[in-house]
């Protein structure tokens, strides 16, 4: 492998992990444009720890724990905020390579994290697209075990293609329905609609005292939607909670 494409692919991961984590992150607010926050950055910061003969490997490593700095919040199941990007990454790597409908499927996937996440994963696959360059992909994690995926060059270059040409378009909305159910783990809540059937939507608010207040009640909701045309024709929607409070009428 070319140095050059090496080094592209490793910068392009760092960020696309990053940004995804950045996405995940419970703690951020659910319609953020600005700059990766610090403490995000150095909780999913990989470190080059070995190579290994193959047509080439390399062992990429959580950073090492520092002391004397808080860690970031961990979800109920204690699975870092890193372990969590890499398992959307990977994913997305396997929706990459599911065949017919792997394009709708890797938009599917992105389209809750946002235009900038869209953005960075177009950048990873550009590399391998570009170079021909396939990637083999493991992660070992403490709480999940290990995690395989593959993405080949010409699958790259399809997703790259299909992110580049789907930008989200945003627009709010204001929605009737029932609160029927939620995610802790996810940050979701689900709301029962007369016209569109259930939809969930992420929230910025602690889903259990969501659950608790408004759950099989009539709710308003105020959600902001993406929306990605794919390129044969379909739609894609992303909702985001704004405002939420019991119908009146």
């Amino acid at each position: 492998m070319e140095s050059s494409v090496l080094g592209q692919w490793l910068t392009s991961f760092q960020e696309a992990v990053t940004t995804v984590a950045h996405a995940l992150d419970e703690s951020r607010p659910t319609h953020d444009y600005g700059p990766l926050p610090q403490a995000v950055r150095k909780a999913t910061r990989l470190y080059a720890a070995a190579t290994f003969p193959s047509s080439y490997g390399m062992v990429l490593e959580e950073a090492p724990t520092d002391e004397d700095e808080l860690p970031l919040p961990e979800v109920a199941s204690t699975e870092s905020l890193l372990d969590r990007a890499m398992g959307t990454v990977l994913d997305i790597t396997d929706r990459a390579e599911a065949g017919p409908g792997a394009i709708d499927a890797v938009i599917e996937t992105a389209l809750p994290l946002g235009g900038r996440v869209f953005n960075r994963l177009a950048d990873l696959t550009e590399v391998l697209a570009d170079s021909g360059t396939d990637v083999s992909l493991t992660w070992s994690s403490p709480y999940n075990g290990v995690r395989a995926s593959r993405l080949g060059s010409r699958n790259a270059q399809r997703c790259r293609d299909a992110l580049r040409a789907a930008q989200p378009e945003e627009h709010s909305e204001r929605l009737a329905g029932r609160l029927v159910g939620g995610s802790v783990l996810r940050g979701t809540v689900e709301i029962e609609t007369a016209d569109r059937g259930v939809i969930t939507a992420r929230v910025d608010h602690e889903v259990t005292s969501l659950l608790s207040a408004y759950a099989n009640r009539r709710i308003t909701a105020e959600v902001l939607v993406s929306t990605v045309r794919s390129p044969h024709g379909g739609e894609h929607h992303s909702y985001v909670v704004l405002n939420l409070a019991l119908h009146t009428s």
